[in-house]
């Protein structure tokens, strides 16, 4: 029988280095653990990472060797067992030996993930790993069910988390749990905290300073309004370092109007991280809401070179992007066509938009597809 919930096991074979190819057989008999000796079923390409999906039950790696060696071994796909197991391949390629890694995911639950192209901000291109130290490239993981038929959830991550993710199997029931709670009008949710077993001190400074945005402080908590302040401009200041929390807590410090405490910060994130839309939109929401702060036709160039980048990261930046958008094209005879010509490719996105995530998530059938109600019965952001 097989575990609650499991029909098959996710496996990743990385080819070491050494072999010329790999085969895999079975099924076996999974009384005997013997797999059956017949036409290979999964034969990965050398210099490729390749994920196969397995029945629980005996298999055999046969692996030839650049010199012409034969060499095999045999592991067992256990439905009952850890969801993260690995099957140790030495013992049949001794010659810089990796491992053949087991990942248990729940039956017609994948998670895809996708990088965003170059030459197309809304265009999105699968890949399974990103350079972590990568700055604000579009990294968005695509969770599928097919079996109920509901879209799929679509959610952009960082970089620096995204390869951990998309490989994590549990992720998949995580971000499948999460969609089935928005969809029923659950409470904003931050998937990739619920994903952690922990996080870091940035990671809660821009949890807290998001959840402020959406949500507001948590029922019954007793918040020093000027305390969290003080940790969103110190975080703001600190931009160099850590540019993802300076951006969340510059989201924050616009939504509580403490425009004493941005300073002229928000002009140096722009620029320091010009290949972030986010940057963009801090720094437009700054210029349109603080008469002291700029202009407006400044502020519509900073709306325009977000919409040229892509989706912000975090949600309240898609809100703030469209916001800014519909408001120069109603309010701004000089600029409103410029306005509503890059308002057109991110309506889809926001009428997909779930408004209930930390970083920006959305319904589709992948993230080139998105699905949603149209942008007038969009919630709050359009109101």
């Amino acid at each position: 029988m097989l575990g609650p919930g499991y029909s098959t096991v996710q496996c990743v074979i990385e080819p070491p280095a050494g072999a010329a190819s790999i085969d895999v057989y079975g099924p076996g008999d999974p009384k005997r653990r013997a797999p059956l000796r017949h036409e290979a079923i999964w034969t990965p390409a050398i210099g490729e990472r390749l994920v196969q999906d397995l029945a629980p039950n005996s298999y055999l790696i046969r692996v030839t060797t650049t010199d012409g060696q034969i060499l095999e071994g045999t592991f067992y796909v256990d439905a009952h067992s850890a969801a993260s197991t690995s099957i140790d391949i030495r013992g049949i390629m001794p010659v810089r030996p990796r491992v053949a890694t087991m990942l248990k995911t729940a039956a017609k639950t994948v998670v895809h993930g996708f990088i965003r192209r170059d030459d197309e901000p809304l265009g999105w291109t699968e890949t399974d790993s990103v350079a972590a130290r990568a700055r604000f490239d579009g990294c968005c993981l695509n969770a599928h069910d097919g079996a109920d038929g509901k879209p799929d959830l679509c959610l952009l991550v960082e970089p620096k988390r995204f390869t951990d993710l998309r490989s994590d199997a549990s992720f998949a029931d995580t971000m499948l749990a999460g969609r089935r709670s928005l969809l029923a009008g659950g409470r904003p949710r931050d998937l990739l905290g619920d994903a952690a077993d922990t996080l870091s001190h940035e990671g809660r400074l821009r949890r807290m300073f998001l959840e402020h945005v959406l949500v507001g402080p948590p029922t019954g908590a007793r918040v020093d309004a000027g305390v969290v302040e003080g940790l969103a401009e110190s975080a703001l200041q600190a931009k160099m370092r850590d540019p993802y929390t300076a951006s969340a807590a510059a989201y924050y410090l616009l939504h509580v109007r403490a425009f004493e405490r941005l300073h002229d910060w928000t002009k140096n994130l722009a620029a320091w991280f010009d290949e972030s839309s986010d940057t963009h939109v801090i720094r437009a929401t700054h210029l349109l809401d603080d008469e002291d702060a700029g202009s407006r036709s400044d502020a519509l160039a900073e709306l325009l070179a977000a919409a040229r980048i892509g989706l912000p990261l975090y949600t309240p930046g898609l809100r703030l992007l469209v916001q800014g958008l519909l408001r120069l094209r109603h309010d701004d005879a000089d600029v409103g066509p410029a306005a509503a010509t890059a308002l057109t490719p991110i309506r889809p996105y926001a009428a997909a938009c779930t408004w209930r995530t930390l970083t920006t998530s959305f319904y589709g059938r992948g993230p080139n597809e998105p699905i949603g109600v149209d942008l007038a019965q969009a919630p709050g952001p359009f109101d």
